[in-house]
Order: structure tokens, then sequence, then C-alpha cells
């Protein structure tokens, strides 16, 4: 611009009809050259304003993914998952519509499930944690898939890159605004086409529990880090520091002149200006706090309900289940609601005492959705143990035949049928236990007791006349009576060992530090990263193909023992894997591998492997099982079973088409 300016100044000077009162005004030319370039320099400041503002706002917000999910091909495929377990529910489009650790189910206002929504409808998993309604659609939080609205037809999922915020904990509406809150990615907003990250004096808001608005207070509670607030851009912190009975916050009540904090050891108080707190009542489990008709109620973790005034907790006898987990406390509707492990009840008022209804009561299919152990047994039932409910016993077609949870027989590792007894053995974190040969209606597990040399049991299997146990002490064999226990004195590269598997006369050992073959009960040699093609050491899973060895390790993938007596890796996908312990098995000419992130079956034959991750109700695959009729695989959010036949058939469909598409490419060559 002043490029121009100067050129039409330099022909107006050269021009024959200059005169005097040119000179005069050739002289105010310095002076109008300085405006001029007053003026542009205002502009493009005013530019460079603009453009730092929109880089800026491009920075302060948050990179995210949109993923339109479509339903995988579920043919020969059945999903056997607990849904007992209600977080949270809203109303919409006239029904309830509830987030359950088993997918979203919609209820109608009697409680009769309409419709169960999984992860064979789209769904990118079933482990829902929170739901909410937004610009008419609905957003579910879930545990480790991020973000998933559906708008009634079809699932979609965000993600954040940028942001470990995979497990989304909780959600609300907020002045035309979608607050996010996560475990680990701090606390998001987004308005329908953007997101942003909200910060405390430049602090990220971690591992976010509740997220309450009160006039123009807004409260966001943590697992760890105590209570924020905010209120005209100022935020405001109260830990165990500022005198919180705790620093997991799980309810917020503003009160005429006080607030209630509750904890998960218990309430406090504190005024209105957020100043120092004062524990008013302890209590070591507290899940919630809601105030409804004017009194304010309290549940525990087991579900137990309180009312609290005159600085007291007074507890409701009410008949709930004996295995209730998870308890929380929703006001949807005006109703108040306990939502729990064991399901959701209406609470309602008979006098002045409250009485809960039952609500969606969906049946019990697996003891828990965290399937830690499967085996089968000589009839062809599967037996499922979970980590913290127990066992169940499930027909070949998936439908639970027995549930077994004694409460001194939890915390499942492993479970191995015993063909010498005809019984199946139950490892766990608290010793051996064996089952009785007939389901009857007394049906009791018994503990092996006698000598046991360590109590947490990692895997088993029969070697020979000797049980042997991968235990946390080490190597024990031995039967019933009488043990030897074998430990990094004897040889062994570590005590932690996590697999057994028998070879012919050989016994191979999978520890922390890699693997050992037992001969005569003694080491006779060992696999490390140090003498063989391992790439790391923890050996989790072991099992064989006729007389061959398979050895699956936390990080490197899955190893094959050649006739020379070394590991060579199976090339493929799961090259890498991380394999958890109990998810190697075999049907003889099929390997299953639970990993990580998805399973996988490889053909020995054929060398080839198919990967299953749309089809799983969750990511992490925890054990695996095989027999002539079907593959099975648990994860953390329940069990997949496939039909082999049709698994098979389509598979033969794809080679054929694939080797179709091949010949067609080459002849065109």
């Amino acid at each position: 611009m002043m490029r121009a300016v100067m050129q039409h100044i330099w022909q107006w000077t050269t021009h024959q009809s200059f005169n005097r009162r040119h000179w005069l005004m050739l002289g105010l030319l310095p002076l109008l050259i300085v405006a001029l370039t007053a003026a542009v320099s205002y502009r493009r400041a005013q530019q460079a304003l603009t453009q730092a503002r929109a880089q800026a706002a491009t920075t302060a917000g948050v990179v995210f993914q949109k993923t339109v999910l479509t339903a995988p091909d579920a043919d020969g495929l059945t999903l056997i998952q607990n849904r007992r377990a209600l977080r949270s529910l809203v109303a919409w489009r006239g029904d309830l519509w509830a987030a359950t650790e088993g997918g979203l189910l919609r209820i109608t206002n009697d409680g009769a499930v309409r419709r169960a929504y999984s992860v064979f409808d789209g769904l990118p998993a079933s482990d829902l944690t929170a739901i909410e309604i937004f610009q008419n659609q609905l957003w579910l939080g879930t545990r480790e898939q991020g973000l998933v609205s559906f708008d009634g037809e079809r699932f979609a999922r965000y993600m954040w890159p940028q942001h470990d915020a995979k497990a989304v904990t909780t959600l609300k509406e907020d002045q035309g605004r979608l607050l996010i809150g996560t475990f680990a990615g701090g606390l998001l907003t987004f308005d329908g086409a953007r997101f942003e990250e909200v910060k405390a004096v430049n602090e990220r808001l971690r591992g976010v529990t509740l997220i309450e608005r009160h006039a123009t207070r807004l409260y966001v509670g943590t697992f760890a880090d105590g209570l924020w607030r905010n209120e005209a851009a100022r935020w405001q912190r109260l830990t165990v520091n500022e005198g919180l009975p705790a620093n997991r916050i799980v309810g917020v009540i503003e009160q005429a002149e006080r607030i209630l904090i509750a904890t998960d050891f218990g309430l406090a108080s504190v005024p209105r200006s957020f100043e120092r707190a004062e524990t008013i009542a302890t209590h070591a489990t507290l899940a919630g706090l809601q105030q409804w008709q004017g009194r304010v109620w309290a549940v525990n973790e087991s579900g137990a309900l309180y009312e609290f005034a005159h600085r007291q907790l007074t507890p409701h006898e009410w008949r709930k289940p004996v295995e209730t987990t998870d308890s929380r406390l929703l006001i949807r509707e005006g109703a108040l609601w306990l939502m729990s492990s064991a399901g959701a009840w209406g609470v309602t008022m008979n006098g002045k005492r409250p009485q809960l209804t039952p609500f969606a009561q969906t049946p019990i299919a697996l003891a828990d959705n965290i399937v830690a152990a499967l085996a089968l047994d000589d009839t062809g039932n599967l037996w499922a143990g979970a980590f913290r409910h127990g066992v169940s016993v499930l027909s070949h077609e998936g439908q639970l035949i027995k549930q077994l949870n004694q409460p001194e027989a939890r915390e499942i590792n492993a479970i191995s049928y015993d063909a010498a007894t005809r019984r199946m053995l139950v490892a766990t974190t608290q010793g051996l236990w064996q089952a009785p040969n007939h389901l009857n209606d007394r049906w009791q597990m018994s503990r092996i007791e006698t000598g046991l040399p360590a109590r947490n049991v990692a895997s088993l299997t029969r070697w020979n006349e000797h049980l042997a146990l991968a235990a946390s002490r080490g190597l024990a064999l031995g039967t019933d009576k009488q043990w030897r226990l074998l430990t990094t004195v004897q040889g062994l590269p570590s005590n932690s060992a996590y697999a057994v598997q028998a070879v012919g006369r050989k016994l191979y050992v999978g520890t922390l530090s890699g693997l050992s073959v037992i001969e005569n009960g003694h080491v006779t040699h060992t696999f490390t990263t140090a003498n063989s093609s391992l790439t790391h050491h923890w050996v989790t899973a072991l099992t064989t193909v006729g007389d061959q060895l398979f050895v699956g390790t936390y990080g490197g993938g899955v190893y094959a023992l050649t006739p020379a007596g070394t590991l060579a890796s199976l090339k493929g996908e799961f090259d890498a894997a991380f394999v958890n312990p109990n998810a190697l098995v075999s049907d003889g000419t099929h390997l299953l591998i639970g990993t990580l992130n998805g399973a996988f079956v490889f053909d020995t034959v054929t060398q080839r492997a198919q990967r299953l991750t749309r089809e799983l109700p969750a990511a992490q695959v925890l054990s695996v099982a095989a027999d002539e009729r079907a593959f099975w695989f648990g994860t953390t959010s329940g069990l997949l079973r496939v039909a082999k036949s049709t698994y098979l058939a389509n598979r033969r469909d794809d080679e054929s088409h694939h080797s179709h598409n091949s010949h067609n490419s080459h002849g065109a060559n």
C-alpha cells in the first residue's frame, strides 16, 4: 500500500500544472506519510491480533477424532454379559435409558427392558460409566473407548489422541455445553463442534469423579485431589490439608449457610466462603450424597442407605442384596434412585421412612463381567472364573447352569480340569480349591489345605502323579498331602511363577524372568532374553499343539519351541503382543491368543491369524477356551462365544474370495 502511495505522489509532483499551492501541500507531505504509516501499522496490528486470537483458539482447542460406528457381523457369535450394574440413567424419547456395565438399556417407565444395545449394535465397548442428554442426543461415557454419541440409530465415538482420556468418568449438560470428566485427561467441554480443556490455575483436573452446578458455582470432585470450585473465573480447592476427611469426593450439597462435602471417609462441612472444612461424620465407605424432598441422603459402597441430620448418619434398613457394590445415589426427573452392581431401586417415602422398589432387575448371566479364567469340564460345560465374584458354570451354548460365590473362594486366577480325579481345580489368591463331581443344590468347593507352600496360585496342571502349581513363591510340586517347592535356589529364573505346562516327561514353567524346563524334579534348562530369541522376560502363558510347546509373553508375542530346542517367534499382528495369563490355549489345530488389545485365532497349519476386535465386548482379553464346537473369549466386559463351524466357514469364504481376486489380478498382469 505504501509503495502505491509514493508512486502516486511522484507522478503528482512531476505533472506540468504543479504550482506554489502544490508546493505548500508538498510541505505537509511528511505529516501525510506519518499518518498513512500509522494507519497501515494499525491495520496490520489488528490483522496480527486477529490471527493471534485465531491461533490461540486453535491451540486451546483439544484435537479429537470422530468415528461413525457400524455393527460387526454377528453371525455365529453369542455375547454373555452381566447387565445388572446400572451406573446412571436419563429420560429420553418417552423411556428411561441406562448406562450399565454390559451396554446400553432402553427401559420402559415400569422397569421392563425394551431393548439392550451392545457391541453387536455398534457400541465400541460395553462398559459404560455415564449417560447424559445434549443437543437431543444421548452421550455415553466408556471406561476405555472415550465418549460415544447416539442419535437413536447410529453410534459415533469421540477420541482425543493427544489426551489420555479414554476413561470417561462423568458427564453433565451445563449452560449449553457438555462437560466431560475423565480419569487422566482432565475436564473437557464440548459445544457440539469443538472440545476444550478446562484447567484450574493452569492445573489439569485429574481423576474427575463428579461435576455439580449450583447457581454460578461449578464444583468438580476428584478421585485423589480433593474438591475444586469455580465462581466468576476464580478457582478454589479443598483437600485433607484444609480439613476434608479424604481427597476422594463422592458428593456435594449446597445449604443455606454451608456446603456439605461427602468423601469416601466421611462427611465434611465448609462455609460458603469455601474456607477450612470440618469433619462432621466419619464413614469409611461412603459412596454418594443427595438432597431430596428437603432431606439429605447418603449411601455407602455396599448399598446401605443413611439419612443425615443433626450431624449424624442414621441408617435405614431395607432388604438389599448381600452382594452389592459400586453403589451411588442419583436424582433424575425429580426422583431419587439408588444405583449399584446388583441393579437399581427407586426410592419413595412411606410416611417418614424411605421405601426402595426394585427397578429393571436384569437376569444374572455371569457372576462378574471380568472373566479372569475359563476351562471346560468332561461334559462340555464351561467354567468361568471371575476375579471378584466366584465361578459361573455355563452350558456349551452359554446358558447359566450354576453360580458359586463362596466368600472365601474368590479372586480366581485359573481353573483346570483334573482328569485323574475328574474334578475341577480352582486356583485363587487364597489357595487351591476343588469342586465336587456333580452340580447339585449343595454344591460347594473345598480348599486343599495340607502343606500348600504358597497361597497365591496363578496356574496349575497335572504332571505324572503330581500336581504342579505356579505360585507367588515358586513352583509347587506334590499331592494334597505333601509338597515340594522349587525356587531360584533350585535354578528358577524368578520365584514369581505364572504358567505351567506338561509335555511328556518334561514340565515347563513360565516366570517373571524367563522359561524353565523341569525334568525329574530338577531345573535342566532356562530360556531368557540373554540366551534365546525371547525379547521379553515375562512368560505369562503356555499351551501345546500335539507335543509342540507354545509360549506367550507379556510384550513379546508368542513363540514356538522347535524340535531343535530353540524358541522361534510366531510372526503376525501379534508379534509384540501382551499375552495375558490364561489367554493362550489350543484346540489341536488353532491357537487362541488373548491380548491387551483384542484376540487372535492362529491356524497352526496355514500359519495365518484372524484378529477379533470389534466383535469383542472389550479390547482386553483375559482368558480363552476351545472345544470342538466353539471358541470362548473372556474379557473385562463379559464373555464372547464364537461358533466354530460358522467362524471356519466364513473364514474359508474369505480365503476363497481373496484367492479368486489374487488369481484375477495375476491374470490381468
